[in-house]
């Protein structure tokens, strides 16, 4: 017991009132200042003899320190602790006496209350009719339960105490109780006090501390122990046991924090896959789940639909309408696949989904719901006609290389007699059969094109605009044979890319011969040059021809495919084919009687 705020006053009082303990006024410096009657039967010293003494005079000096320690130096409030030390009496003898409490007065005197440690008197309690520990209650409880003395010394406890806590009463009887951890040494007085008070503590939560050394999480039951006139004689404590309660509750935050952790897994991998999860209830004709990205795969909400079934069905093209149609309604119990091609918004390209259907049955094995995966496979689509092209490009290549080099052997000698055959004869149709010499030999060179599917190229920086120039000075004269006029508006930027020049020309000279056959009444050849915003450098040449059917348009860059009257339809592939190893892009937008643009975009020269 500890109190901080007693006055001098509070201190006669205290030495006036009528007690059987011992009690000894002791000052700062550690002198004696008063000492009761008791202490004077005890002791055999009077008061004149212990005046002003210094108790540590009257100490066993193997006890010294402890009282330095325990007593002595005793500032904070519940840092006092019971001890016994050897108090030399008058005729030399030692007794053992036990400073059980103390207080401290205003002017920071101790107030100490002490015991006779060999006395026999406190180990009789239990025979105290106040105090009956032999009532069924108290021995028979499951429950650990002791009796306290007010000062924390054990008075009493059960065999469930003994079990719990590991200590025997013979080994704890009249000492401070053991069970408290000395950290909560501050919140087991802080309960005494409410007790005192008249507060009734009820399972609180804290920690008792085994025999060895171990911490035991409890549940704590204070209340005071009365004599019939109702003043306070002791406290009953009983603790129970909360490792199991603890336990348990700890595999239940276990299973709620896994339950939680699983539902935020399948919660990201629902919002971060890219393929569409939807379950189907077939009789009642309802969509019952879908994914988080449904929405954004599809490009509309299932509400959406509620209010416009159609809006579903025109995304679709009409050879897959039916079978679509087919595909979700059928109650067939076996999983089945199916691809189809939806239309894209305006100015995004077809996209084509997988979707896949598992039908889920009830216990008579028929179909209630349909678990259906979709999975955008374009990227896959485009690669595979990617690979067959290329398959088809080899093949070709082939083939043209082996024409090629057999023609161009007997065309060279075949050219070079007309030469000398125009040179003696002068014959007037020469000229006319060096001129179509001259184009079979410019589409043997096409077909050898196509038989270098990666042919080295000497790459360099060029300004795109000045190659532009070259390419109109040397295509106006035939422009203006056929009364077409080129125009260009080249972006007034440097526009660097990295190209082989000689083959850049050549696509562009392709482009603009197509421009100027386009338009067999004249006309007008506009090249663009501009930067784009996204890192691309665009070439535009554009025409105000006769323009190309929509059913052809799909066909431009496929081989040998050309609707000109002596065309080999091998000059689109060819340019598609090196503006691709440019690592580039060429796309054709035209429309039936409003001309023809052709759009080459290239990497400015700093671009990976």
């Amino acid at each position: 017991m500890y109190n901080s705020k007693l006055t001098d006053n509070d201190s006669i009082q205290w030495f006036s009132n009528e007690k059987d303990e011992i009690r000894l006024l002791i000052d700062k410096s550690g002198q004696i200042k008063y000492i009761n009657p008791i202490m004077e039967t005890v002791s055999q010293h009077t008061i004149l003899d212990m005046l002003d003494q210094n108790l540590l005079d009257f100490i066993h000096p193997n006890d010294k320190e402890k009282t330095l320690q325990n007593l002595l130096h005793v500032q904070q409030p519940y840092s006092f602790i019971s001890f016994i030390i050897r108090f030399l009496r008058k005729d030399g003898s030692y007794c053992k006496l036990q400073f059980a409490s103390v207080e401290l007065s205003e002017r920071g005197w101790l107030q100490a209350i002490v015991h006779i440690a060999d006395s026999e008197k406190e180990k009789h309690l239990q025979n105290d009719s106040i105090i009956n520990v032999n009532h069924p209650l108290f021995t028979m409880s499951d429950s650990s339960a002791a009796i306290i003395s007010l000062d924390g010394r054990v008075m009493a406890a059960n065999q469930a105490f003994e079990k719990l806590y590991g200590w025997t009463l013979k080994e704890i009887s009249d000492q401070f109780l053991p069970i408290v951890p000395e950290h909560l040494l501050n919140e087991f007085n802080e309960l005494k006090e409410r007790v005192t008070n008249g507060e009734n503590v009820v399972h609180h939560p804290t920690f008792r501390l085994r025999k060895d050394g171990t911490l035991l999480p409890v549940t704590l039951s204070l209340s005071a122990v009365k004599d019939d006139t109702g003043k306070i004689k002791a406290l009953s404590s009983v603790t129970n046991d909360r490792t199991e309660y603890l336990e348990t509750q700890k595999i239940i935050e276990e299973q709620k924090e896994l339950l939680i952790t699983r539902e935020k897994v399948m919660s990201y991998i629902t919002e971060n896959i890219k393929e569409v999860i939807c379950l189907y209830d077939l009789n009642n004709k309802k969509l019952v789940y879908k994914s988080p990205s449904y929405d954004r795969f599809w490009g509309f909400n299932n509400e959406g639909i509620c209010k416009d079934p159609m809006y579903w069905l025109d995304k679709l093209y009409p050879k897959d309408r039916d079978k679509l149609i087919e595909f979700h309604r059928s109650l067939d119990n076996s999983p089945k696949e199916l691809e189809f091609e939806i239309k894209g918004d305006i100015g995004e390209e077809p996209r084509w989904i997988w979707s896949k259907i598992t039908p889920i049955v009830d216990e008579k094995g028929t179909v209630i719901h349909h678990l259906c995966v979709s999975q955008d496979i374009t990227d896959i689509k485009n690669r595979d006609n990617m690979l067959k092209k290329r398959d088809e490009l080899g093949i070709i290549g082939q083939l043209a290389a082996g024409i090629a080099h057999e023609i161009r052997n007997p065309l060279t000698a075949v050219k070079g007699f007309i030469q000398l055959l125009h040179e003696e004869t002068n014959n007037t149709y020469s000229d006319v059969i060096l001129s179509e010499l001259d184009r079979i030999e410019f589409i043997m060179n096409e077909f050898l094109m196509l038989a270098k599917p990666e042919q080295e190229m000497m790459m360099k920086k060029q300004n795109i605009n000045d190659l532009l120039k070259e390419i109109i000075a040397f295509m106006t004269p035939e422009a203006l044979l056929h009364q077409v006029e080129i125009k260009r508006d080249f972006d007034q930027e440097q526009l660097v890319v990295h190209c082989e020049p000689k083959q850049i020309k050549q696509v562009i000279m392709n482009l603009v011969k197509n421009a100027i056959e386009a338009m067999p009444s004249g006309g007008e050849v506009q090249i663009i040059t501009k930067r784009r915003e996204d890192g691309w450098i665009a070439i535009d040449v554009k025409d105000q021809g006769i323009g190309i059917r929509k059913d052809k348009q799909a066909n431009l860059f496929k081989p040998f495919y050309s609707d000109k009257e002596r065309g080999t339809g091998l000059g689109l592939m060819v340019s598609k084919k090196i503006i691709e190893q440019h690592k580039g892009k060429i796309h054709i937008f035209s429309e039936e009687g409003a001309g023809t643009l052709v759009q080459v975009l290239m990497p400015i020269e700093n671009k990976e």
